[in-house]
């Protein structure tokens, strides 16, 4: 294996004429691993001192193909779980300017949906509280959802637009407005008139989630009939659990419950004995002379192979009866005609 050397100007000379790290690198021939030195340049900038802060790490590109690509695939994965990203149902917090709003509807005696997702919404798009029969929706923006200038950014503006194609009004609401009940106030009479009625904030994620519950528990079950106590103990004394299970079409934990049930002990498995072609191999043990005179002549491996045992099963019989073995090294030193 080549090692490579290069001398201290090398370096020097391949880091002050490059941009890059990898550029580096592959002026000393070496082949690049990421966008850092490798230990042995390392050791030399270190060693001589060597200035390196114009030295950048090129930013990573995604070409314009594999950016729709992921697009794609992302849009295709929310049509199909919707309310499963990662701002929905697994991640229902609720927060403190949407509280305060949630406490504004009720004192107006308004009944809304949280978090609602419309049945025409193709694009999995949630509404931070929606009346559905008036079709009348108000979003709560954190700072990230606005442009310096304090209009909506690109994707919440074509959001709000996809909304009032479809017939909704949707009113933004800045988030630090929801602090000035007065300003609230003013927000929700614009829409609505003070009710008698009782009003009430449904959070629209908690009901799909139980709406879905219901759905799973509402499939039948598949019953498994029990076998009996003899029919179980036959099939545990003739075969394995792995084998019940495909039988009964049930898990190893149910086989394992029956079993407990009967109170039934799974049968020990026996060491394993030497089988060849499904026949016990008896092994020939040589006499004391025949082990002593053969030790000297071949080594242990081979004796083993001759007697169909492993070299440590010679190394017992060995001291067993006593015998001395070459030592380390014997062999060889004989194959070389050092004895």
């Amino acid at each position: 294996m080549s090692i490579l050397v290069f001398t201290d100007q090398e370096v020097i000379d391949a880091i002050r004429g490059s941009k890059t790290h990898k550029e580096v690198i592959k002026k000393l021939g070496m082949v690049p691993n990421g966008n850092k030195f490798n230990k042995t340049v390392l050791n030399k900038v270190n060693k001589l001192n060597i200035n390196t802060s114009h030295l950048t790490i090129p930013p990573r590109t995604i070409s314009a193909e594999s950016r729709i690509k992921m697009s794609k695939s992302k849009c295709e994965w929310i049509s199909k779980n919707k309310n499963k990203h990662n701002w929905s149902l697994y991640r229902n917090k609720e927060t403190k300017p949407e509280s305060l709003f949630k406490d504004a509807l009720l004192e107006n005696n308004i009944s809304a949906f949280q978090y609602y997702c419309p049945p025409e919404n193709d694009r999995a798009f949630e509404l931070d509280f929606a009346i559905p029969e008036l079709k009348i929706a108000f979003e709560i923006n954190g700072n990230q959802h606005y442009n310096k200038d304090g209009t909506l950014s690109e994707y919440y503006q074509n959001r709000h637009n996809y909304f009032v194609e479809k017939g909704w009004v949707i009113h933004e609401i800045h988030y630090l407005e929801c602090f000035n009940q007065q300003s609230i106030k003013n927000i929700i009479s614009n829409y609505f008139f003070d009710s008698s009625t009782p009003s009430e904030v449904i959070n629209y994620r908690l009901v799909k989630s139980q709406e879905n519950k219901n759905n799973t528990q509402g499939k039948p079950r598949s019953i498994n009939k029990r076998p009996s106590k003899c029919e179980l103990e036959k099939l545990i004394c003739a075969m394995s659990n792995a084998d019940i299970c495909k039988i009964y079409e049930v898990s190893n934990t149910t086989v394992s419950r029956w079993r407990k049930h009967y109170n039934l002990q799974k049968p020990r498995i026996k060491k394993k004995e030497i089988i060849n072609s499904k026949q016990k191999i008896l092994i020939k043990h040589p006499t004391k002379e025949e082990l002593e005179k053969i030790i000297w002549e071949i080594p242990t491996t081979q004796v083993g192979k001759l007697y169909g045992v492993s070299d440590s099963a010679i190394g017992k019989w060995c001291k067993k009866h006593e015998i001395t073995k070459p030592g380390r090294g014997y062999w060889e030193k004989l194959y070389h005609r050092q004895l």
